[in-house]
């Protein structure tokens, strides 16, 4: 692939996303549930995105162990 395409395509896909996400976000503030309990939905956020990373942590020392 020559750069100028893929230049055009990596641009527009960054545009495309930065919006997507921008307007998704915005929408998912408008939820009332989500602007009562915005402490909440942050911090299952953030456990949900720790999840991974925890359960690689404890395979791998469960597997030092053995």
């Amino acid at each position: 692939m020559r750069y100028r395409g893929f230049a055009i395509y990596n641009v527009t896909g960054a545009a495309l996303w930065v919006v997507s996400v921008t307007l998704a976000g915005y929408q998912f503030g408008n939820i009332a549930w989500v602007k009562q309990d915005l402490t909440y939905v942050l911090g299952g956020i953030v456990l949900i995105s720790v999840l991974p990373g925890a359960f690689q942590w404890i395979r791998k020392r469960r597997a030092v162990a053995h």
